[in-house]
């Protein structure tokens, strides 16, 4: 009984961490996507069109 109890534990504890990891990734994602495109968006506005 006890390890299967701590084996369902740690199995339990693995995936809450993963989601948690995947939580954290997709966060980091969105935030980092959001910075990169205003990044590019701010450095277009700023070249003159003539250089092209």
């Amino acid at each position: 009984m006890m390890k299967t109890g701590s084996g369902l534990h740690t199995a339990m504890a693995l995936h809450d961490a993963l989601l948690h990891g995947i939580d954290q990734i997709i966060v980091i994602l969105s935030i980092g996507g959001t910075y990169l495109y205003m990044f590019f968006t701010l450095q277009n506005r700023h070249q003159p069109h003539t250089t092209l």
